[in-house]
């Protein structure tokens, strides 16, 4: 009785252990292919390993690089306008011409007062050989006759009249004889008028550079985003003319993980495009990292110069980065030729069991037309099909052969 009690657990132990490895019998021989199923007869390789720099992806939005603000350096009209709205200028391009009457009529006032002055000049330099005022005749009192024309001292009234009892003539100057002529210094005064000289060319020298700026000129290659002037409008110094944006390069402002924060800076390569138009792919360069990590998203902010010569890539387009870090991580060398690319994704298909697995891998830098590096969560020794044909899918049925 005793034994027949006993009996009964172990054979209910026995059962239940049992029943779960049911499943994986019949699982098991699912996996075998059955009468009818295809089987794909496939060449596999098993990949090569070394380490590569971690490639960090990011994504983000494109803006301009730069916005200028033209205003005008003067007052007065515009002359000519050369520029459009949408049309690409560079650097030293003249936006328009202004004009200003009031500064044509200083620099002519300015170029008069020069000449009179140079004249002055040039008379004190002839005059420099004597240093005394020019000779003159002694000065004797000079009297007034009856008629009113002077005459010398000799007590006469007129050239005829009687010297006896003739009434003293009134005197209209009086010079003391003898006095020494004045001294001229030519030399000084030449000082004097080359200073003067030098202060009206400088002036004026202020004001040629001032016509030089009725030729407004562009500051920074781009293009005209705002036109605000026409032929003839009357304008006031510091009025605005033009806004002028930089589009080559353009900017993309990307969030990067944390995580590799510390194995990127400004020397690290970034390759760059619009989101969905990997043929607009160009190398780009890091000029902005962020010293804050936004702890919410856990991402960094960086900033990328791209460029951009066909205009092609439009501010406000999303944009994504690939950034070559410093990290150093196992990589993968498969030939191109087993890689499956579907719309901006990689796969690879490897081979577990009797079947053929279908992995998502990630690309890396070419290192010869025979290899390329991926990364993907594969083991070391993961057989991979060479060149899949068209119709193998994820869970296929295949036949491996090794190479």
């Amino acid at each position: 009785m005793k034994a027949r009690l006993f009996t009964l657990p172990v054979l209910l132990a026995i059962s239940f252990s049992y029943e779960p490895c049911l499943p994986s019998s019949i699982k098991k021989q699912a996996d075998q292919p059955k009468q009818g199923d295809v089987v794909y007869e496939v060449t596999t390789i098993v990949p090569k390993i070394e380490e590569a720099p971690l490639t960090v992806q990011g994504t983000g939005i494109f803006r301009i690089s730069d916005q200028l603000t033209v205003k005008s350096p003067l007052s007065g009209t515009i002359d000519k306008v050369f520029f459009n709205e949408g049309d690409t200028v560079q650097v030293g391009d003249v936006l328009c011409q202004l004009k200003s009457d009031d500064l044509v009529s200083q620099v002519e006032k300015k170029q008069a007062e020069q000449k009179e002055m140079e004249a002055i000049l040039e008379l004190h330099q002839k005059g420099g050989g004597q240093t005394t005022a020019p000779p003159h005749e002694d000065n004797e009192n000079i009297f007034l006759d009856e008629e009113g024309h002077p005459t010398k001292e000799t007590g006469k009234y007129g050239e005829n009249d009687a010297i006896v009892n003739s009434p003293p003539s009134t005197p209209i100057a009086t010079a003391p004889k003898n006095e020494p002529p004045p001294v001229i210094d030519y030399a000084a005064q030449i000082k004097v008028d080359e200073a003067k000289i030098e202060r009206i060319r400088q002036e004026l020298e202020t004001l040629i550079n001032k016509q030089l700026l009725l030729s407004v000129k562009a500051g920074i290659a781009g293009m005209i985003q705002k036109r605000f002037v026409t032929d003839g409008t009357q304008i006031y110094e510091g009025d605005v003319l033009f806004e002028i944006i930089q589009v080559n390069p353009v900017t993309l402002v990307a969030k990067i993980p944390a995580q590799t924060s510390s194995y990127i800076d400004k020397l690290s390569k970034a390759s760059v495009h619009p989101k969905n138009a990997e043929d607009l792919e160009a190398q780009s360069s890091l000029f902005y990292i962020s010293p804050i990590i936004d702890t919410a998203t856990k991402t960094l902010e960086v900033h990328l110069h791209v460029p951009n010569d066909r205009g092609l890539i439009r501010a406000g387009q999303e944009g994504e980065v690939k950034i070559i870090t410093r990290k150093m991580n196992k990589v993968f060398l498969i030939p191109p030729q087993a890689l499956l690319k579907e719309g901006n994704k990689n796969y690879i298909f490897i081979v577990t069991g009797p079947k053929a697995e279908k992995v998502e891998v990630e690309t890396g830098p070419e290192k010869s037309p025979q290899e390329i590096t991926i990364r993907a969560n594969i083991r070391a020794d993961e057989a991979i099909i060479l060149a899949p044909r068209p119709e193998l899918k994820d869970g296929s049925f295949v036949k491996s052969g090794q190479t």
